[in-house]
């Protein structure tokens, strides 16, 4: 996370937040092998806003062609809040699915930029096979200050996400997926609020 803009000290309890139905959030832009036009959906409350998925898989193995082993998507939201108030992103945490065999690998990249920049690349989490199960990677900062948009500024927040499986020495004949889509409702990316009156 970008470090050279307003920061505030990030309390063991969290600012006051905004009025309840007062925080809308709106999507911009979204581009990306996993997330064609149409197969996102974003809500916001007060405490987060949550990103679901439906077309969010990378596969590998079985009859898969090798462009299926990584996916990517980049989104664009705005945030709308009441004024005397701005915002930075405190924790994301990303809830998918994996089914990996023995000897095949997933991995997970993920990252934000508030400031109208690139995200970072982003720290890899990976998932070994044998696993077929849900899998859950939370992001928090590990410094003692949240970086915020200054206040009255309206710059857009960037999304990044990013898949990829890697058959490795696995059955070549049989497929492994690694996905972040929500079909059920219960997967996706949350990415939590950080509230600073102004």
């Amino acid at each position: 996370m970008s470090t050279t803009l307003a920061l505030v000290p990030a309390p063991a309890s969290a600012a006051a937040e905004p009025p309840a139905g007062s925080v809308k959030i709106e999507l911009v832009a979204m581009n990306g092998t996993g997330c064609p036009v149409g197969t996102v959906r974003i809500e916001s409350t007060e405490e987060h806003f949550r990103v679901y998925y439906s077309s969010y898989t990378a596969y590998a193995g079985g009859n898969q062609p090798p462009s299926d082993s990584r996916k990517s998507c980049r989104l664009t939201v705005r945030v709308a809040h009441p004024p005397g108030f701005t915002y930075g992103i405190s924790r994301v945490d990303n809830q998918g699915f994996a089914s990996l065999e023995e000897g095949a690998s997933g991995t997970l990249r993920s990252s934000f930029s508030i400031f109208n920049r690139n995200p970072p690349a982003g720290r890899k989490n990976t998932i070994r096979g044998l696993y077929s199960d849900v899998w859950r990677f939370i992001e928090q900062s590990d410094i003692p200050e949240v970086p915020v948009k200054p206040c009255g500024e309206r710059s857009n927040t960037t999304l990044a996400t990013e898949l990829q499986v890697d058959a490795g020495t696995s059955d070549p004949s049989k497929a492994n997926l690694l996905s972040l889509d929500s079909t059920d409702g219960s997967l996706g990316t949350y990415y939590f609020y950080y509230w600073q009156r102004c």
